[in-house]
C-alpha cells in the first residue's frame, strides 16, 4: 500500500471518525449507565435500547445529510474520487450499529461476546492490510476494496454476534418519555467531550497533513494505529469494570469502590506495563518486517506514542468512577482540557519535529489526562495514592535507554533496566497481596484470564 496510500486510507478512516464521534457516540455512554440498570430490574433493555434507537436513527440521517453536502471537498481532502463518499457513508452506518451492540453486550454482561467481536474487528482491519501489502499493492481501486471488505467482515461480524443474544431482550417496542429524558440529560454534556476525545485521537493527524504530505500521515498514522492496538485491550478493561463498579456503588458497598482503587488499580496498571513491554520490544523490529521497509521512520514515533498510551491506562481505570458517581461535566472538562493541551502542543511540535513531534504532544496530553483523572477520582473518594506514577518508570528507562544508546547494547541495557527497576516498584509499593485474590472472584472474566491473574499474585506475594 505503502507510506502515500496509508496516509490517505487514515486520513479517510479521519473522516469516518469525525462523524462517529459527531453523531453516534455521544449518546453511546447512556446505554451502559442505563440499559445496565433496567436489565438487573427487569432482565430486558427494551426501553433504552429502543429510545435510544429513535436518537441514533435521527442523528444517522442529520450525519448523511452533511456527508452528502460536503462530498466533492471530503474527495479533495482525502484525495480520491467523489465516490468515496458512497464508502464514507457505509462505514459511517456500519460502525453507528456495531457501536451500539458493543454497548448493549456491556449493559447485559455479555462481555466475553463483546471483547471477541472487538478483536475480532482489529484482526480484520489488520489482515485487510497485510493482504493488500503482500498480495496486490496500491492502488484508489484498491483503497475502495480494503474499505469494501473491511465493512463487509465487520456486517457479517455483528450479525454473527447479534445471533449469540436472546433478541427478546430488545422487546416489546417500547419508547417513553422519562427513558428518553434520561438519556438526553445525561449524554447532552458529552458531546464536548467526545469531540474532545475526537480532538486529541485524531486531528494531530490533520495538522501532519496539513505541515506535511501524505507520506507522512501514513508513516504517523501507522505507528499511531499501532500503539493504539493497545487501547483495545484498555477498552476491554473499561467494559469489565464499568458495569462491576456501578453495581458496587448500587448495593451502597463504596469500599469496594475504594479498595478497587486502591489495590487493583496498580495491580492492572503492572499487569498493562508487561503487555506494553512486549509490544514496544516486538514492535520496534518487527514493523518494517510486516509493512516494509518505507516505513522504517514509523519507528521512533511509534516508541514514544507507547509511552502516552500507556499513562492513558488512568484514564481508562478510572472512567468507570467517573460513570458510576455521574460525574459527567467534569469528565468532559478534563477531556476537553486533555484534548487543548494536545492540540497545542501539536501545533508547536509538528512544524518544528515533524510526526516525532506528533508523538511527543499525544504523549504529554495524554500523561496530563491520565494525571488529572486519577486527582479527581481519588479526591471524590478520598483517597490521597500516588503510587500510579511510580509504575510509569520501567517503560521510561526502557525508552531511555534504547532511544540513546545504538543498536544491541541499548536493547540489553534497556529490557535489564526494565525488569530490575520493575521488580523495585513492585517491591516499594506492596503490589500483591495473596488476599487480593478474593476481589478478582467478583469480577467476571474468562478463566484462563483469572488463573493467569492468580499466578501472578502466587509469584510475587512470597517473594515481596
Amino acid at each position: 500500500m505503502g507510506t502515500e496510500g496509508y496516509g490517505k486510507f487514515s486520513v479517510f478512516l479521519m473522516a469516518a471518525q469525525f462523524m462517529i464521534f459527531a453523531f453516534v457516540s455521544w449518546t453511546s455512554g447512556a446505554v451502559i449507565r442505563y440499559g445496565k440498570e433496567e436489565f438487573v430490574k427487569e432482565g430486558k433493555i427494551n426501553k433504552v435500547f429502543w429510545a435510544r434507537s429513535l436518537i441514533l436513527g435521527i442523528c444517522c440521517v442529520i450525519g448523511l445529510v452533511v456527508l452528502f453536502v460536503l462530498r466533492d471537498w471530503l474527495g479533495r481532502y482525502i484525495g480520491a474520487p467523489g465516490w468515496i463518499v458512497w464508502f464514507l457513508a457505509g462505514y459511517f452506518l456500519i460502525y453507528a450499529l456495531s457501536e451500539f451492540l458493543f454497548y448493549v453486550f456491556q449493559a447485559v454482561g455479555r462481555l466475553k461476546t463483546m471483547a471477541l467481536a472487538e478483536l475480532t474487528e482489529a484482526a480484520v482491519l489488520l489482515t485487510a492490510l497485510l493482504a493488500v501489502k503482500f498480495f496486490v499493492g496500491y492502488s484508489l481501486p484498491i483503497l475502495a476494496t480494503v474499505i469494501a471488505a473491511y465493512i463487509f467482515c465487520k456486517i457479517s461480524a455483528d450479525l454473527f454476534f447479534v445471533s449469540r443474544l436472546d433478541l427478546r431482550i430488545f422487546f416489546p417496542v417500547e419508547i417513553d418519555g422519562f427513558t428518553l429524558k434520561r438519556i438526553l440529560n445525561f449524554s447532552y454534556p458529552l458531546i464536548f467531550g467526545i469531540m474532545a476525545g475526537y480532538a486529541s485521537t485524531w486531528l494531530d493527524v490533520a495538522i501532519v497533513k496539513h505541515n506535511l504530505d501524505f507520506n507522512q500521515v501514513g508513516l504517523y498514522a501507522l505507528a499511531f494505529k499501532l500503539a493504539n492496538f493497545s487501547q483495545y485491550i484498555g477498552s476491554i478493561l473499561n467494559v469489565v469494570l464499568g458495569p462491576i463498579i456501578i453495581g458496587f456503588l448500587a448495593l451502597g458497598n463504596q469500599e469496594l469502590i475504594i479498595r478497587y482503587i486502591r489495590r487493583i488499580v496498580p495491580q492492572l496498571m503492572f499487569l498493562w506495563l508487561i503487555m506494553v513491554f512486549f509490544i514496544f520490544v516486538l514492535g520496534r523490529p518487527l514493523l518494517p518486517v510486516l509493512f516494509g521497509r518505507s516505513f522504517g521512520d514509523s519507528v521512533l514515533p511509534f516508541s514514544i506514542l507507547i509511552l502516552g498510551y500507556f499513562m492513558n491506562i488512568l484514564v481508562v481505570l478510572y472512567n468507570p468512577v467517573f460513570t458510576a458517581y455521574e460525574m459527567v461535566k467534569r469528565e468532559t472538562i478534563l477531556n476537553v482540557l486533555m484534548a487543548a493541551f494536545g492540540l497545542g502542543l501539536a501545533f508547536v511540535f509538528i512544524p518544528a519535529f515533524g510526526i516525532n513531534g506528533a508523538a511527543w504532544a499525544k504523549v504529554f496530553a495524554f500523561s496530563f489526562g491520565g494525571a488529572a483523572f486519577l486527582f479527581f477520582g481519588n479526591r471524590r473518594l478520598n483517597i490521597v495514592d500516588f503510587r500510579p506514577f511510580l509504575i510509569f518508570l520501567p517503560l521510561a528507562f526502557l525508552f531511555a535507554a534504547v532511544y540513546f544508546l545504538p543498536g544491541l547494547a541499548g536493547a540489553i541495557s534497556g529490557v535489564s533496566a526494565f525488569l530490575i527497576s520493575g521488580f523495585a516498584v513492585a517491591k516499594i509499593i506492596d503490589l500483591f497481596r495473596p488476599e487480593d485474590k478474593a476481589i478478582f472472584e467478583k469480577i467476571d472474566m474468562p478463566v484462563f484470564v483469572r488463573r493467569f491473574l492468580y499466578k501472578v499474585i502466587d509469584v510475587f506475594s512470597p517473594t515481596l
